[in-house]
């Protein structure tokens, strides 16, 4: 089962961090929108 957006929204993805500077130039970069990070943990 594939879900689209609806129209006039945007797919929203997900990507691997492996620094604080990439993340903070990621949520810096969308600044004014919500954002949400998840931190996961295989233990």
């Amino acid at each position: 089962m594939n879900a689209s957006p609806a129209k006039g929204e945007s797919a929203s993805t997900l990507t691997d961090i492996y620094d604080v500077e990439a993340l903070k130039k990621l949520f810096n970069q969308d600044e004014g929108l919500p954002r949400l990070i998840l931190l996961l943990s295989p233990t």
